[in-house]
């Protein structure tokens, strides 16, 4: 089965996510994006994307994804090994078929978080909750950069 982060995805994403304008900046509040703007300076350098079938251990089909930020804007995002996200301050995971409905746009960032079918996989609750909106808004400008694979 293809990768749900693709290395073809992963460039896509890093070049289309460095300079594009929020999604959909022209139509919410101003003050939203204030503080998603707020968030993005105060990120932290890197964010991991982890897509497993089983939510309490790796196993052999988990992927990977580390994203390495400056001033919250994607500069390098690769696959690594799911051990390497260890220190990563944190790490959002969902399974196969849920990273698909996301980023195919079949399905909105914000609410697979709140029905969590994305998750905090690792890393400080407390920094997930003070940061979410800012996660959504980056992967949103991931979404639909190519058609997800057929499962």
């Amino acid at each position: 089965m293809d990768p749900v982060f693709s290395p073809e995805w992963l460039d896509a994403f890093v070049a289309h996510a460095r300079t594009a304008p929020w999604e959909g900046r022209e139509v919410k509040l101003a003050e939203y994006f204030e503080a998603v703007d707020r968030m993005a300076a105060d990120f932290g350098p890197t964010l991991g994307l982890v897509s497993t079938t089983n939510r309490y251990r790796v196993d052999p089909d988990t992927e990977a994804v580390q994203i390495d930020l400056d001033g919250g804007r994607p500069v390098r995002a690769r696959r690594v090994a799911p051990e390497a996200l260890a220190d990563v301050p944190l790490v959002l995971a969902g399974s196969p078929a849920a990273w698909r409905r996301v980023l195919a746009g079949d399905e909105d960032v914000a609410k697979a978080v709140m029905y969590r079918d994305l998750y905090l996989w690792h890393g400080d609750i407390h920094a997930f909750f003070r940061r979410i909106y800012f996660m959504v808004e980056l992967l949103r400008l991931g979404q639909k950069l190519r058609p997800a694979p057929v499962t």
